[in-house]
């Protein structure tokens, strides 16, 4: 816990950033599309962490509540909705980026934007769940 507590400290003092406003910031690198989909790629990473981040803080209250209960389901089922989480954005965005082929940079922009959109959605998830 005292290893995971100035983690959460930093996020949940952190400036709320929406999907758009993430989308936003890159907008000043919409030049080139290489800086363009650079800057999408750090605003995923981000919310990658924040992702991650959240899901431990979940992983460690329901590790305290299966050891005080003695019952573990939910535990695993919360490992398994992510997993399942992580390969339905995937998937989502995936076809997403199909149809705009043959144009691969606005395909990679609309898969980029998906992902953000969604990851941005499970960490507002996750922050709710766990009550913060």
């Amino acid at each position: 816990m005292k290893k995971l507590l100035p983690a959460l400290l930093l996020v949940a003092f952190a400036a709320p950033t929406s999907a758009s406003q993430m989308l936003t910031r890159c907008d000043t690198d919409r030049n080139t599309s290489v800086a363009y989909l650079r800057c999408l790629d750090k605003q995923i990473q981000t919310l990658n962490r924040d992702i991650a981040l959240w899901g431990n803080n979940m992983v460690f209250a329901l590790e305290e509540i299966s050891q005080k209960t003695g019952r573990s389901d939910a535990l695993r089922l919360f490992k398994k909705s992510q997993k399942t989480f992580t390969k339905y954005v995937e998937q989502n965005c995936r076809w997403q980026f199909l149809v705009l082929l043959p144009d691969r940079t606005s395909s990679a922009i609309k898969y980029k934007a998906c992902v953000i959109q969604m990851s941005e959605a499970r960490v507002i998830e996750l922050k709710r769940v766990s009550g913060k």
